[in-house]
C-alpha cells in the first residue's frame, strides 16, 4: 500500500501585506473621489443627529469600556442574558386585525400551528378608547366588548398574547377575569401614548394612574401590564433616538408615579415592555436596540431598581412609516432588513407586519409571508442560535456608545421638563414634526429613495385592490350587537377632566408622492392627462443620460412621458415639442451644446405655445439667466425638488 503524504499545509503569514494606516486610506480615498471634497462625500449625518465615519477602526473601541463587556452583564448592552437566544429564543410574535372575534381565533390558532409563537392582538380603536362600537369610525382591529367576545377571541390560546391597550387596561383585564381566560403575555397601557395617538385621554392622566397601579398589583405572574408604546413615536417620523428616549422618560415617569401610590420601583419595572418600531436604518436600529439595554439598566439603577429589573423587555415591529401603497412587494424587503435588525439588536419578541399593511386587512398569503419572514430568521439562517452576533464590530460598537450618549442626553432633557408637560406643551410633538418634515424634504429631493415611489416608479402597476366585504361585515355586526360592558366600566372609571392634546398620529413617509399620483391617476380616469415631451437633442449617446433621467423623474407622478431618438436641429426639436400637444416639453442634451440650443427650443415654443412648460434637463449653472430670459420654466436635475415640481405642474393643469 502506497504510504499516505504528508498533507501538513505549512503555516500562512500575512507578514508580506501591510497594514495601512488611516491617513494612507484617506489619502488613496482621496484620489478616488477625483477632487470631490472629502468632508462632504465621506461623511454622512443622521436623523439622530449623528455623523457616521467613512471607516471605522480599532482606534475607535479602545476606549469603549461597553464594548468589551459580556452577554448578560454590565448594564446587558449585549443581551440581559448570557445565554442569548440560545437559551431564551424570541417570541414570533403573528399580528392578527381580523375584526370578529371567532375570526380572530380561527387565525390566531392557524399562525401558531405554522409556527407562530405568540400572537399581536391589534385592538379596534373602540376597543383600546373603551367607548361603544360604532362601523363607521372603526379601522381594522379586533372588537372585543364584553366577556363573550374575550372568551371567544382567546379560546385555546396558550401562547403569549401582546396587546397595547391604550390609556388604560383595567376595563380589558376586567372582562378577561369575568371570562376566566388565563392570559400570559402583556396586556399593556400607556396613557401618555394614547394621548399622543388620539389627542385626547377620557379622563385625568392621575386617575389613570390610578388604574395602571391596580392593574400592576393583580395582574397575574405571567402577564406584563404597562406597555410603553414607541411606535407612536416611530410611526410618526421620530428618530431612533426620539422614539427610544420618549419612552424610557415615559417609563421612568410612570415609576416614579408609581411609587407614590405604594408600589415599588422593581413591582413596576417587571411588569413594563417597551414595543419599539423598527425602522430601515439597518446599523443605526441594531444599535438602538443595543443602546436601549443599557441607556434602560442605567435608568432603573438610578431609580433603585434590582438587577432583574434593570433587564428590559422589548417588543419589536417592523414599521408602518417605512411601508408604501405603491410597489408594495418592495416592502417585503424592507421588513426583511427591519426585522434583521431587530434580532440582530437583541429582542424579545418580534412582530413582522404583512407588505400590504397600509392597503388593508391582511390574507392568508400575506400573513403567510409576515410568518415565515421570522421563522426564516429563527430556523433556517440559525439567528436563534447567536449571542450579539453585531458586539465587536468596529461600526456597531461606535455607534451604539453614540446612540447611548444621544438617548441619555434627550432622555435628561426631558425628564427636567417632565414628559407630561412636554406633551402638553407641544414639545415632543414639535420635535417630532420637525424630523418628519427632514424626511420628506429629503424625499423630495431624492437625497432618500423610496423604490417605486419617489425614484424607479412602475407606471403600468395595478394597485392591490382589498375586498372590504368581510370586513365591513363584521364592523357592522360588531356595531349592532348592542354590547356596552367595556364601555360602560370605562366610563365608570372616569375620574376628573379629559385632557386633550396635539396628537402625533400615524404617517407615512411616501404619503406625499402616493398623493401626487393617485391625483394624477384619478385624473386620467376623468379624461384629463399630463403629457411630457422629451425634446432630445442629437444622437442617442448625447440625450439618452439625460433622457432617461427626465422620464423617470416625471414618472414619479404618472405624467405619460413622449420619447423619441433624438433630432438634429434645435428648430426640429421646437417644432416636433409643439406638434405633440404635450404640456411639459424637456430639452435633453449635453452641457456643452446647451448654450446654444437651449434659448432657440425654448423660444420657439413660448412663442407659439406660451402655456406650455418647458424644462432643462440638468442644472443651468452659469446659463441661467439667460435660460430664464429665454422662456425656460424650471430644472430637473440630481438635487431638484422633485415633489414640488411635480406638484406645481399638477396644479398649473387643475389636476389638484
Amino acid at each position: 500500500m502506497e504510504k499516505e503524504k504528508n498533507t501538513t499545509l505549512p503555516a500562512v503569514s500575512f507578514d508580506e501585506f501591510s497594514v495601512p494606516t488611516y491617513e494612507e486610506w484617506k489619502e488613496a480615498a482621496i484620489a478616488a473621489l477625483k477632487g470631490a471634497p472629502f468632508d462632504k462625500k465621506m461623511y454622512t449625518k443622521t436623523y439622530e443627529g449623528i455623523t457616521l465615519q467613512p471607516i471605522y477602526t480599532l482606534a475607535d473601541v479602545e476606549n469603549n469600556a461597553q464594548a468589551q463587556t459580556m452577554p448578560g452583564a454590565t448594564d446587558y448592552l449585549r443581551g440581559t442574558n448570557a445565554g442569548g437566544y440560545i437559551a431564551n429564543p424570541w417570541k414570533i410574535a403573528q399580528g392578527i386585525d381580523a375584526v370578529d372575534p371567532a375570526e380572530f381565533n380561527k387565525l390566531a390558532k392557524y399562525e401558531l400551528e405554522k409556527g407562530a409563537t405568540a400572537v399581536t392582538v391589534e385592538l379596534s380603536k373602540a376597543t383600546k378608547q373603551g367607548v361603544a362600537y360604532t362601523a363607521e369610525t372603526e379601522g381594522r382591529g379586533v372588537a372585543i366588548q364584553d366577556a363573550e367576545d374575550v372568551k371567544v377571541a382567546l379560546d385555546g390560546i396558550t401562547a403569549p398574547v401582546y396587546a397595547a391597550a391604550g390609556a388604560s387596561a383595567l376595563p380589558l383585564l376586567g372582562l378577561i377575569k369575568e371570562a376566566g381566560v388565563e392570559v400570559t403575555g402583556c396586556i399593556g397601557a400607556d396613557p401618555i401614548g394614547a394621548l399622543l395617538a388620539d389627542g385626547c385621554l377620557p379622563c385625568a392622566i392621575d386617575a389613570l394612574l390610578d388604574e395602571m397601579a391596580e392593574t400592576v398589583k393583580t395582574a397575574p405572574a405571567g402577564l406584563k401590564v404597562i406597555n410603553i408604546d414607541g411606535t407612536v413615536y416611530g410611526n410618526g417620523g421620530a428618530s431612533a433616538v426620539q422614539e427610544t428616549a420618549y419612552a424610557f422618560a415615559t417609563a421612568a415617569y410612570y415609576i416614579k408615579a408609581l411609587q407614590e401610590k405604594g408600589l415599588t420601583v422593581d413591582e413596576v419595572a417587571q411588569k413594563t415592555v417597551f414595543s419599539f418600531a423598527v425602522g430601515s436604518n439597518f446599523f443605526m436600529e441594531i444599535a438602538r436596540l443595543r443602546a436601549a439595554k443599557a441607556v434602560w439598566a442605567q435608568i432603573v439603577r438610578e431609580l433603585g431598581g434590582n438587577e432583574e429589573s434593570q433587564k428590559i423587555d422589548i417588543f419589536a415591529r417592523t414599521s408602518a412609516f417605512t411601508k408604501t401603497v405603491y410597489d408594495p412587494y418592495a416592502n417585503l424587503l424592507r421588513t426583511t432588513t427591519e426585522a434583521f435588525s431587530a434580532v440582530v439588536g437583541g429582542i424579545n419578541a418580534l412582530q413582522v407586519a404583512p407588505f400590504d399593511e397600509p392597503i388593508g386587512p391582511a390574507d392568508t398569503q400575506s400573513l403567510r409571508y409576515a410568518r415565515n419572514q421570522n421563522l426564516l430568521f429563527a430556523k433556517e439562517f440559525g439567528m436563534d442560535y447567536t449571542v450579539d452576533p453585531a458586539g465587536g464590530s468596529f461600526y456597531v460598537e461606535t455607534l451604539t456608545a453614540q446612540v447611548i450618549e444621544a438617548v441619555k442626553a434627550l432622555y435628561a432633557e426631558v425628564a427636567a421638563t417632565g414628559i407630561v408637560e412636554a406633551v402638553m406643551a407641544g414639545t415632543v410633538q414639535a420635535a417630532v414634526a420637525a424630523v418628519l418634515e427632514e424626511r420628506f424634504k429629503n424625499l423630495q429631493v431624492r437625497k432618500d429613495v423610496a423604490v417605486g415611489n419617489n425614484m424607479y416608479a412602475n407606471t403600468i402597476e395595478q394597485l392591490i385592490v382589498k375586498d372590504l366585504t368581510a370586513q365591513d361585515a363584521a364592523k357592522a355586526a360588531a356595531a349592532s350587537a348592542g354590547k356596552t360592558a367595556l364601555a360602560d366600566a370605562r366610563a365608570a372609571l372616569n375620574k376628573g377632566e379629559a385632557v386633550t392634546a396635539t396628537a402625533i398620529g400615524a404617517r407615512r413617509w411616501v404619503e406625499q408622492y402616493e398623493q401626487l399620483r393617485m391625483a394624477t391617476e384619478a385624473a386620467a380616469a376623468d379624461g384629463k392627462t399630463v403629457n411630457v415631451f422629451l425634446a432630445n437633442y442629437g444622437p442617442i449617446p448625447k440625450h439618452k443620460g439625460r433622457a432617461d433621467f427626465s422620464r423617470g423623474f416625471f414618472e414619479v407622478a404618472n405624467f405619460n412621458v413622449i420619447g423619441n431618438d433624438g433630432f438634429p436641429t434645435a428648430e426640429e426639436a421646437a417644432a416636433a415639442a409643439i406638434e405633440s400637444g404635450a404640456d411639459v416639453a424637456v430639452i435633453c442634451g449635453t452641457d456643452d451644446v446647451y448654450p446654444e440650443i437651449v434659448p432657440v427650443i425654448a423660444q420657439a415654443i413660448k412663442a407659439a405655445k406660451p402655456e406650455m412648460k418647458v424644462v432643462v434637463a440638468g442644472a443651468p449653472g452659469e446659463n441661467k439667466e439667460a435660460f430664464d430670459a429665454a422662456g425656460v420654466d424650471t430644472y430637473v436635475h440630481v438635487g431638484a425638488n422633485c415633489y414640488q415640481i411635480l406638484k406645481a405642474i399638477q396644479e398649473e393643469r387643475g389636476i389638484c
